[in-house]
């Protein structure tokens, strides 16, 4: 386990343990920070069944923009509470909770550096198509070192919260392909009864297949998943 990857588990791994509520699920939403590739980044959200009731239609005070059905409210990730626990890679204050993660971002510099990954802001400028081709490539190394986070994750959330509960992933266009892939290998099939309901409700059925598929997930990595 490289350095980057020891601090992001650690990171994360205090922050279930500091937890002041009880979620049904939690959830890690990948983005990048200006949109650059060079620097993929990672947060942690939860919901609690409470703040998913009060969007939902069962919620007598419903408001304008809430969830059309329980399903919605508790799965889509617009009615989580957007309230950061932790972050790694992060510059900006975008919502509750967020800071600056300065050792995070030295860390991932270091860690593109090793692979071989790195390039200056004057090479993407010369060799637009290959710097996206780069970044690509390094999203893929970050998206499995997420999944495998999220899989150790697992143990500490039933140590800390004595319950299994589901990892979500989440990005801006979530629900989409890469969160939806991520979010199968990295929980037992058992934890996504409801997500995958609410998949082939709101993707359809090809979606709601693939979330149900029975295969052994400790043999397939993000990468292979969809080959």
């Amino acid at each position: 386990m490289g350095e980057f990857e020891k601090y992001l588990f650690a990171e994360f791994s205090k922050a279930v343990i500091n937890l002041r509520h009880s979620p049904y699920a939690l959830g890690l939403e990948i983005y990048c920070v200006d949109d650059d590739l060079r620097q993929p980044a990672v947060r942690l959200i939860t919901n609690t069944y409470e703040h998913a009731k009060a969007h939902s239609p069962e919620n007598r005070k419903r408001r304008r923009g809430d969830a059309d059905s329980a399903l919605e409210a508790l799965w889509n990730n617009s009615y989580w509470h957007w309230r950061t626990e932790v972050t790694v890679g992060n510059e900006h204050i975008s919502f509750e909770g967020d800071y600056r993660d300065t050792e995070g971002i030295v860390l991932r510099k270091k860690w593109i550096q090793s692979l071989g990954l790195w390039y200056e802001d004057n090479f993407e400028e010369l060799n637009f198509d290959k710097a996206l081709e780069i970044g690509g490539k390094i999203i893929e190394y970050f998206d499995e070192l997420c999944l495998k986070l999220a899989k150790n994750l697992h143990p500490v959330i039933v140590a800390s919260l004595k319950a299994e509960l589901p990892i979500i992933f989440f990005n801006r266009e979530s629900p989409d392909h890469e969160s939806m892939g991520l979010t199968f290998l990295s929980n037992p099939s058992n934890l996504l009864i409801e997500y995958a309901r609410f998949i082939r409700v709101y993707c359809g059925d090809e979606w709601g297949d693939f979330m149900e598929r029975n295969v052994n997930k400790d043999e397939l990595t993000y990468s292979s998943l969809y080959k």
